[in-house]
């Protein structure tokens, strides 16, 4: 993953600590594709550009079921 996005090692893994701490990535139960990665970062800048609180709530519920 550094060598893909152009980063140092350490950066990305304590990067990827936290997330995965934070139960928002399972890196060694799922293996994404980039159809799925996309589809994410296009819900997540859905939900950024949400203009109230209950569809950003609605969106942001969607995000996490569905990843």
């Amino acid at each position: 993953m550094s060598e893909e996005f152009g980063a140092s090692r350490l950066p990305v893994r304590e990067a990827l600590g936290i997330l995965e701490s934070d139960v928002l990535v399972r890196l060694a139960a799922v293996n994404y594709t980039d159809d799925d990665i996309t589809r994410w970062a296009e819900m997540a800048a859905t939900i950024e550009a949400a203009d109230d609180v209950e569809q950003y709530l609605k969106l942001d519920r969607s995000f996490y079921l569905e990843s």
